[in-house]
């Protein structure tokens, strides 16, 4: 009975299924155990080959300098030129671009050699007709229209500060407050009050800063002569023949440059306004007010040529920046274009150098290379050996290269207003994110693919005609 229950013990298959799980373990941690050694020695063999190929390019790479010193022109080049070349464009599409407005053209009654329409006296020969100013707003590739409108009388602008006051002539124009949407700070404000908001053009504040010198004044700002009072003066002749004159009060709202014609804007509506309120006053029906400029937005910039047919057939003339835009996108495609022969001239030039620097270390070597593959280095340890060196010092001249470039670009950023004062306004940083990984990794490719054929000459080199040598 004791032998009957150790037997039945012996086949109990909670033992047979231990045993079972035991021997499967076994099986996955062996080949587990099998896997890990063959990617430890496929890890062990590549740093091997890569220590081997390092100790064996150290003692060679001073004979490999001189061929890849043309890395050092060619990065010190890269790192000059993208950034200038960025900062170029940047200002390009901030500065001048953005404050362009592409899509936007202006349109006169006629060429601006015949326009009188900015003049200060209160008849207006040429104007566009209100015919016209519905037949342009019903263009379908046209998305928005802002006409400005200028008084139909003869109008000054009074101002008076440290005791001297000044009436010149200007055209009082107006305008609706959306035209200067994104383009006026606070552009929400430029609405009627208790006194009439006033936007002059830029060239007016530098020519009553040059005023003010003259006579020994300090400049002023903007900030300075922002709410400055002014009086709006309008005169209208009368039937009995004398003029009177009418007094609108105002303040100084700001300066724009979105506009650089000779005369100030007021909202649209005191226009308006003020001609409904003095229609008669010269004795007969006069409308008050003349739509002399259109501001118009294209839907679409290639739609341009369209537009510009259809106000041909009024009659009309129009300004755009496209045409400047795209001939800037020209110039700087020119530039982009040479500069990308300079580089690739540079990179054949550097190529073919590091190129025959190595093919003639493969025939000078090659007695060392026969040798090393009867001994049984591999032909993967050779090639890698002139790869590894390659890289290295294409690392260390890309380097030197990105220091020398940033420091030349530095100095002439310093130096540029002086040579080329209209280029003052461009601000040049060196300073670019990932420049320099980038300066490191090419020149690194460079010189590592340049050798990478000599290298695979050298690996398949005949040995015994090389050991007969």
């Amino acid at each position: 009975m004791g032998n009957d229950i150790l037997f039945s013990e012996a086949v109990s298959p909670v033992h047979v299924q231990q045993d079972a799980a035991a021997g499967q373990m076994h099986f996955w941690g062996n080949g587990l155990y099998q896997y890990c050694e063959k990617d430890m020695k496929l890890m062990l063999h590549i740093l091997m080959n890569i220590s081997f190929a390092l100790r064996d390019s150290a003692r060679n790479i001073l004979k490999s300098l001189i061929s890849s010193f043309g890395i050092i022109v060619l990065i010190s080049f890269l790192v000059m030129y993208i950034p200038f070349r960025d900062s170029v464009k940047n200002y390009i599409e901030t500065s001048l671009f953005g404050k362009l407005a592409i899509n936007e053209i202006k349109i006169y009654p006629r060429s601006a050699q015949q326009n009188n329409i900015f003049t200060p006296s209160s008849s207006i020969r040429g104007q566009i007709p209100f015919a016209h100013v519905r037949a342009i707003k019903g263009i379908k590739e046209i998305d928005k229209t802002y006409s400005i409108i200028k008084l139909d009388f003869k109008t000054k602008v009074h101002g008076e500060m440290l005791g001297q006051s000044r009436a010149p002539f200007l055209p009082i124009c107006g305008v609706s407050r959306e035209f200067f949407k994104g383009k006026l700070r606070n552009w929400n404000g430029f609405r009627t009050g208790k006194t009439v908001p006033v936007v002059a053009p830029k060239m007016i504040l530098e020519l009553m800063n040059n005023y003010f010198i003259l006579n020994g004044l300090p400049r002023m700002s903007e900030n300075d002569l922002r709410g400055f009072p002014l009086d709006l003066r309008v005169f209208i002749p009368a039937p009995d023949g004398e003029e009177r004159m009418h007094e609108i009060k105002a303040h100084l709202f700001g300066f724009s440059d979105v506009f650089a014609f000779p005369a100030v804007l007021v909202p649209r509506d005191v226009v308006t306004r003020f001609a409904a309120r003095h229609r008669y006053d010269t004795g007969r029906l006069k409308q008050g007010y003349q739509h002399i400029m259109l501001y118009a937005n294209i839907k679409d910039v290639r739609k341009l040529p369209e537009v510009a047919q259809k106000l041909r057939k009024m009659g009309l003339v129009f300004e755009s920046q496209h045409d400047v835009a795209e001939k800037t996108n020209r110039a700087l495609s020119v530039i982009d274009d040479f500069s990308f022969v300079v580089i690739g001239i540079l990179l054949i030039i550097t190529v073919i150098s590091i190129f025959n620097s190595y093919l003639n270390i493969v025939y000078t070597r090659s007695h060392k290379f026969s040798l090393k593959r009867i001994i049984g280095v591999s032909k993967v340890r050779i090639i890698m050996g002139f790869v590894v060196e390659a890289a290295f010092i294409g690392a260390m001249y890309g380097m030197i290269g990105y220091y020398a470039g940033k420091w030349m670009l530095d100095y002439a950023a310093k130096k540029l207003p002086v040579w080329v004062p209209a280029l003052s306004n461009i601000a040049i940083h060196s300073e670019r994110e990932g420049l320099f990984l980038m300066a490191l990794v090419f020149s690194m490719l460079i010189s590592a693919v340049s050798a990478l054929i000599p290298a695979v000459f050298a690996s398949n080199m005949n040995l015994f005609k090389a050991v007969r040598k």
